[in-house]
């Protein structure tokens, strides 16, 4: 490998140019996930960015080629750098997001740019590179120039100025990179309420079409439509302000006005040729929970725009069961919700309270039951190998009984950023540096840092099939959909 340039000195040495060029990789999940495929959020959010600054782009995406799934990121990598040789030699920058199981990947694609191209800027994003980023720019040969640490709307803008102008790092905040002498700097965190307004949302150019999920596919639900209904995913908030202790989603929520994100979402469905949406919040129902008051209005306001703008709008959100009440319900269906991703986890209330969801199994049962009354299909999602065999039993024998649409369980896992990683970083944070050969019956267990043993989990899987296999088809294990 080269020697690193370190980015201060790349910056000094661009000559002037306009415009200048940027290669944005989205390198996913090594074996992808059972539900969906597709570019990250994220990396078109700064390629929308990069776009208003009017710098040229191209996107990569490893499952573009069709590879990652049948022969892994050994097959797709080269064959990424490959195909993209003239772009990546040509760019002035640059940027990659990526999972944490796929965060060694990342670093494989980053050593292979900065060999081909060591005059470029090499940009990283993602959750674990927010968490990571002190302990990677530490390391002796780490081939990433700069790492953004959260959210990187404003601060991307910045970077992007920067360069142009061979202006200065330092002053751009929620970065961290190495200095001249091998120090590293990490700036100032980015600014924590960021107005609306500056909220970027991707091009209609930039949001891609894609199958519908079974619960939003009218192909399902609707006689004689045979032809898969096709969605877009797009994103209204950021933040989340729970503490579950999985997750890695922190800081305050913030949202785009609900009056020009429905004028936004008309544009992308005209654009994309569908009424079909998955919102992919984290919470997108969040004002609906006492704790989050000063939001009261969001949802009602875009209801109403829903149904003056958009009254074929057919949408999946995601949500928790206790900001899902009566009123909230009814709104959502009037305005086109069909189907709503809920976190359940389990229904043993001393589980509950030992992952820190605020949440009783009663209550949850209740408001599933609302909820599927208001017309409104319901992926419950478990985490299959937290509490005992008889909690996890009586859980889904629940959800079979309460006919939800589909059962969509899983492992816990550690990630950076969480609680459950706390006073572990580094463990957590080397484990992710190496390719991993995890292999349970589930694929969207693998490469990921589990706690239990896999024994344990692969016996969850199968007491969950045994229940549910006489009213339920399995797409894939750990994912189940109701035969009706």
């Amino acid at each position: 490998m080269n020697k690193h340039i370190p980015p201060e000195v790349k910056l000094k040495e661009m000559k002037p140019k306009f415009p200048r060029k940027a290669v944005f990789i989205d390198v996913q999940k090594p074996g992808g996930t059972a539900y969906g495929e597709n570019i990250s959020i994220g990396i078109k959010t700064v390629a929308e960015v990069a776009k208003r600054e009017g710098w040229q782009f191209v996107i990569k995406d490893l499952e573009e080629f069709g590879l990652r799934r049948a022969y892994g990121l050994k097959i797709t990598v080269p064959h990424l750098l490959k195909t993209s040789q003239r772009e990546i030699e040509e760019a002035d920058l640059v940027g990659i997001t990526s999972t944490s199981p796929s965060h060694w990947a990342a670093i494989r694609i980053a050593e292979t740019i900065a060999a081909m191209n060591p005059k470029a800027m090499i940009v990283k994003g993602g959750v674990h590179e927010t968490y990571a980023a002190e302990y990677l720019q530490n390391k002796s040969e780490y081939p990433v120039d700069i790492s953004f640490v959260g959210e990187a709307d404003l601060s991307f803008r910045l970077l992007l100025r920067a360069i142009q102008e061979r202006g200065e790092l330092r002053g751009i905040p929620g970065i961290c990179f190495k200095d001249e002498t091998g120090r590293v700097i990490k700036t100032t965190s980015r600014i924590e309420r960021v107005a609306p307004e500056s909220f970027v949302l991707p091009s209609p150019e930039l949001v891609d079409r894609e199958a519908a999920f079974a619960l939003l596919d009218k192909g399902n639900f609707e006689e004689g439509l045979a032809i898969p209904t096709q969605m877009v995913r797009v994103q209204s908030m950021r933040g989340c302000g729970f503490g579950c202790e999985f997750c890695a989603i922190k800081g305050k929520s913030r949202r785009v006005e609900p009056e020009s994100f429905v004028k936004y979402l008309d544009a992308v469905l005209r654009a994309k040729g569908t009424d079909t949406v998955f919102f992919e919040d984290a919470l997108f129902t969040i004002e609906s929970h006492p704790a989050f008051s000063t939001l009261r209005r969001w949802t009602s306001d875009f209801a109403q725009e829903v149904r003056k703008r958009i009254p074929q709008l057919r949408f999946g959100i995601q949500s928790r069961s206790d900001c899902m009440d009566e009123k909230t319900i009814k709104m959502l269906y009037d305005a086109g919700c069909r189907s709503a991703y809920v976190g359940v986890e389990t229904l043993s209330n001393a589980t509950l309270r030992s992952i820190n969801k605020a949440l009783e199994a009663e209550a949850q049962i209740r408001a599933i039951e609302a909820i599927q009354k208001g017309g409104i299909r319901i992926t419950a999602s478990l985490i299959c190998d937290i509490g005992t065999d008889q909690d996890f039993r009586r859980t889904v024998e629940t959800l079979d009984r309460l006919e939800v649409a589909e059962v969509f369980m899983e492992a816990e896992k550690v990630f950076p950023g969480t609680k459950i990683a706390q006073g572990k970083e580094e463990e957590v944070f080397r484990f992710y540096d190496q390719p991993q050969s995890i292999s349970t019956d589930n694929r969207e267990d693998n490469d990921s840092f589990l706690i239990r043993e896999i024994g344990l989990i692969n016996e969850r899987y199968a007491m969950a099939k045994a229940i549910l296999e006489s009213n339920y088809y399995k797409r894939e294990m750990g994912h189940w959909i109701r035969n009706s």
